[in-house]
Order: structure tokens, then sequence, then C-alpha cells
């Protein structure tokens, strides 16, 4: 007998040992535990055996295996009223039974279980001290979106000139929104330490000219300190290039292969100048320099508004491109991004995968709504904190954007 032809069971048995030693290590406080670890390798291994049995003793073994379960809840209901062992047992039977037909996949499983069941206190604590009702709220309405509305969408292209694909529209917000949620995460893991310019960056995810005139604001107030609001200004700009570094890979892998050294050279730029300042002010960055960079991690309006924009944007791009050809969709878009970096940079790319575009006009597109954008923000700086917050804005704003016009230029991105 090959040993080949042991090693699922072997597997299976490792794979239920493991779950089991972490459950047997949680009860050691004094939980009753009706079931230990070699219940849940010995039920890892039946399930193994009954899949290489066939569907029908995997069906039979885990009515088993709910029995058992059913039987060890009662045992332990009057102390622990908690199902988490129970459906632990379930989950090792059906790994068990996976191992037969992906063992890689299945111990990939039995990893992300074990790591869930080991981080109990974290995640209470963490639900229980870190989470407002706010913030689960909107973590309800970012599922929805995800896993509710995007899988029903129809996958085609509809609409005028067949520019519009509500699937790949409703990624784009999806993506947008989660990377938001990251930015608004780190706000609350270090914005304590870290001030301004972790809100500045935060804020940029989502929207940089809003956070850009937000910090131009504060720098008004009597005894703000504008090196630091500054700073978080330059911040909100570092999230424009790391987002569309995030986002262009969903939308058009080709684009961003592209625009990679672009961004990348805009984007140290930025983070070089940010840190920079942050360190010559860090003395002066106080909490009541601080601009928040959102009330809240998620709302349904701006991402309503982020899809009307991306439509909008494919829609006029491609009548400019079948009016004017390509010059029409580069000055559609440039003027798009006068309101919006990203939705006419990504609507761009969209129309490449659709094949309605080339990738040689969707990058001079992109790099120009980019370009208008910069405008945007210096204009707000100007408006929001007056010539002695708009012109150092502006003129740190040259650098990045001199940086990704030459390697734009050097890469031929642009011929």
């Amino acid at each position: 007998m090959e040993f080949s032809t042991i090693t699922p069971y072997i597997e299976a048995t490792a794979l239920g040992l493991g779950v089991g030693m972490e459950r047997e290590w949680d009860s050691r406080d004094g939980g009753e535990l009706a079931t230990g670890s070699r219940t849940f390798a010995l039920i890892s291994l039946l399930g193994c055996v009954a899949a290489s049995l066939g569907p029908y003793m995997v069906a039979a073994g885990l009515l088993a295996v709910g029995a058992l379960g059913v039987v060890a809840y009662m045992r332990t209901a009057v102390k622990d009223i908690g199902a988490t062992t129970e459906v632990a047992l379930a989950l090792t039977y059906a790994l068990g039974a996976l191992v037969w037909r992906n063992a890689q996949l299945a111990l990939g499983l039995a990893v992300v279980a074990v790591v869930l069941l080991a981080s109990k206190r974290r995640i209470h604590g963490l639900t229980e001290s870190w989470l407002s009702q706010v913030e689960v709220d909107d973590a309800i309405r970012f599922f929805v979106i995800a896993f509710v509305v995007l899988p029903v969408l129809p996958d085609r292209v509809l609409g005028p000139y067949g520019s519009i694909n509500p699937y790949h529209i409703w990624v784009l917000v999806v993506a947008m929104t989660g990377i938001s949620w990251l930015g608004y995460i780190a706000v609350r893991l270090v914005g304590a330490s870290k001030g301004t310019l972790v809100a500045g960056f935060a804020g940029g995810f989502i929207s940089a000219s809003a956070t850009t005139a937000s910090m131009g604001a504060a720098s008004r107030q009597p005894g703000a300190r504008k090196g630091v609001l500054l700073a978080g200004a330059i911040g909100a700009s570092v999230a424009t290039p790391v987002q569309l570094f995030l986002v262009l890979g969903v939308a058009s892998p080709k684009v961003l292969s592209a625009m990679v050294a672009p961004l990348a050279a805009a984007l140290g730029f930025l983070v070089a100048e940010g840190a920079l300042i942050y360190y010559l002010t860090r003395g002066a960055n106080q909490d009541s320099d601080r601009a928040p960079a959102s009330r809240r991690p998620f709302s349904l309006v701006p991402a309503l508004i982020l899809a009307a924009l991306i439509t909008l944007v494919l829609v006029v791009s491609r009548w400019g491109a079948e009016e004017f050809g390509a010059a029409g969709t580069v000055f559609t878009t440039a003027l798009a991004g006068f309101a919006d970096a990203h939705a006419p940079v990504l609507s761009a790319a969209s129309l490449v995968t659709a094949g309605s575009l080339s990738e040689h006009v969707a990058i001079l597109a992109g790099s120009a709504a980019l370009l208008t954008n910069t405008v945007t923000k210096a204009i707000l700086a100007f408006v929001s904190g007056g010539v002695r917050f708009g012109v150092p804005f502006a003129i740190l704003m040259t650098p990045p954007v001199a940086g990704f016009a030459i390697a734009l230029f050097a890469t031929g991105a642009s011929v």
C-alpha cells in the first residue's frame, strides 16, 4: 500500500486534532466541554472515511454528528448556552470530508476556523467596547451592497453605446467603499497618536478634495498649526494613487500596469513631502488641529453618487469617442476630473476592459482627469485656507504632478 493512499486520513485526523486542542484550551478556565480533542480528531477522520465511501455516507455521517452535537449541547447548556463548540464539531466533520477532495483547501479553512475560535476574547472585546451602533449599522449596509445587491446585478453591457455594465460598475463601488472602510479603521486604530496626518490620509479615501478644503478651513482658525494641517492635506492626496493602485487592478489590470510607474512617482513625492512636513511640525500636532476624516465609515448616498458618476462618465466618454474620436474621450474625461479623480479614471479603465477604448487613450484620459482634479484641490486650498495655505499647497503639488508626467513619458505610455 502506497503512503499516498492513507495521506488524506492522516491529514483529516491532524485537522480534527488541531481544532479539538483549541477547544480544550478554551475550556481551561472552568468551562464544561462534552467533546475533547480526541473526539474532534475522530469526527474529522469519520468525515474523510464517509467521503471516500460516497455522498450518501457523508449525509448519514452528518446526521449522526448533528445528533451528537445536540446531546453535547444539552449536557453543557446549563452552564454555557453558547453553541460554538457544537458548530465547530459539525464544521470539523465537513472539513474532514473535504480533505478527501481538496486537502489544501480543507487545511486552510481549518486554520481560519482555529484562528476565529482562538480570537474569542479579542472579537468580543472589539464588539463590546470598540464598535459603536453607527459602525454596526454601516457594516450591515456595506454587506448588503456587497453580498446582496452585487450578485443580482446583470453582468452584461446595457444603455447608450453599450457602455454600461451594471455588475462591473457596482464592483468598483464595492471596492471603493471597502477601501474607505480601511481608511476609517486606520483613524480608529492610530488616529489618537498620529493626529491630522492619518486623519487626512483616511479622509482622502472618501474625498481628497473635500478633505483638502476641510484642512484649509481649519487653518483659518485662531492658533491653528498651518504646517500640521498642510501635512494632512498632502496626506489626503496620498490616498488617491493608493486607491487607484488597488481599484485599477479590478477595473483593468492592463491600464494599471501602464500607470504603475507614474502613480508610484507621484506617490513617492507625496509621501516624502507629507512625512517631511509632519516631522518638522510633529511637536505642534495637537488634538485641536485635527480635521475628522469622516463622521461614519460608510454612507449609502456617496456610494450611489459614485455609481451615478461612473455611469455618467462612461456614457459621456463613449459619446465623445463616437462624435470626436480619442480627443473627445480625453476632453470629456478631463472635465469629469474637476469633480472627482476616481470615477473618470475607473470609467476609462472599464471601457478598455469592455473593448470600447484603446489602452493608450484610456491612459491619456485618466492622466488628464488626475491633472484637472489636482487643479480643483489647489483651488479649494486657496478658497478655504487663503493664500497662506493655498500657495504652499500648490507648490507642494508641483513635484508629484511633474513626477507623474515624467514617468508617463519615460515609460512611453503617452506616446
